[in-house]
C-alpha cells in the first residue's frame, strides 16, 4: 500500500512538472538578457564553434592574419607597438623542436604599416629565444640567444638589434653578453626578455644556464652612454639558489 503511494505522488510531481514545462514554452519571452540566456542554453545549433553565443554580439577581434606557413614549426611568437603604430612580430622557425647547442632554429621577422599592410617575412638571423621592445624614439629593439665566436673561440650568448624608425632597416649584431663553450661545462643563455624606458636605455634579462644550475642575469644600456652594454658590472644574491646579475652604465667622467 504505501508502494503504491508513493508511486501516485511520483507520477502526479512528473505531470506537474510537464505542464510547468509546457507553460514556460508556449510563453511569450523578450529581452537582450533573456535572449543571450537562451543563447547560451543552446549554442550549437545556433552559432559555430569559433563564435560562442555569450560573444555573438559583441566580437571585438579581428580575423586571424597568416604571417608565415611552411613545412617546419613556428613558435614563440612577440609582438612590439613602436610610436606610429607599427606593429613589429619576431618569432622562431625550425624543425623537430631541437635547440642549443645546435641552434637549427632561424629568427623571422614581419612589419604591419600605418596603412595595415604586412611585409613579407624575413630572416633576422639564427638562434632561439627572442624578446622584442619599442623605445620612445619610434625604434624596436631585439635580443635572442646565437652562436659567436669562431674556430676555437666558440661561444653561446645574448645578442642585440636594433630596427630604426627612421631609416626602417636593422642594424648590425651586438653582444650583451657571451659564454666560451667548453666541452667540460654545460653553459649557455636562455630565455630573454628585453624592455625599453622613457629615456631610451635598455634593460634585458635572460637565464644563465651552468650545469645543473639556473640564475637570472640582467644587463642594462644606456642611451646616454657610448659604452653600451658592456659597462660596469655585479652581481647580488636574492636567494640561496639564485642570483641576480646587473650592469651599471654612466657617462664616462
Amino acid at each position: 500500500m504505501e508502494t503504491s503511494h508513493h508511486r501516485r505522488l511520483a507520477t502526479a510531481a512528473l505531470g506537474a512538472a510537464a505542464a510547468c514545462l509546457a507553460l514556460a514554452a508556449t510563453a511569450t519571452i523578450s529581452g537582450p538578457s533573456v535572449s543571450r540566456a537562451l543563447q547560451r542554453a543552446a549554442p550549437a545549433a545556433q552559432h559555430p564553434v569559433d563564435a560562442p553565443a555569450e560573444l555573438s554580439d559583441y566580437l571585438l577581434w579581428t580575423s586571424p592574419h597568416l604571417l608565415l606557413s611552411n613545412w617546419s614549426q613556428s613558435i614563440q611568437p612577440r609582438v612590439a607597438v613602436d610610436t606610429s603604430d607599427r606593429l613589429h612580430v619576431i618569432w622562431m622557425d625550425g624543425q623537430f623542436g631541437a635547440a642549443i647547442p645546435w641552434l637549427p632554429w632561424t629568427i623571422y621577422y614581419a612589419r604591419r604599416g600605418t596603412g595595415g599592410a604586412w611585409t613579407v617575412p624575413t630572416v633576422l638571423g639564427e638562434g632561439i629565444s627572442p624578446s622584442i621592445a619599442a623605445d620612445g624614439a619610434g625604434n624596436v629593439h631585439m635580443v635572442w640567444v646565437d652562436k659567436g665566436g669562431s674556430g676555437g673561440s666558440q661561444t653561446y650568448g645574448v645578442f642585440h638589434l636594433t630596427w630604426s624608425g627612421t631609416t626602417q632597416t636593422w642594424g648590425a649584431r651586438q653582444a650583451v653578453m657571451e659564454y666560451a663553450w667548453s666541452p667540460y661545462v654545460d653553459e649557455w643563455p636562455l630565455e630573454t626578455a628585453i624592455a625599453a624606458d622613457n629615456s631610451g636605455n635598455l634593460h634585458v634579462a635572460w637565464v644563465h644556464k651552468r650545469d645543473s644550475r639556473r640564475d637570472i642575469k640582467y644587463r642594462s644600456y644606456s642611451a646616454a652612454s657610448p659604452l653600451g652594454f658592456p659597462c660596469r658590472s655585479g652581481s647580488h644574491n636574492f636567494t640561496i639558489h639564485a642570483r641576480l646579475w646587473y650592469t651599471i652604465c654612466s657617462l664616462p667622467p
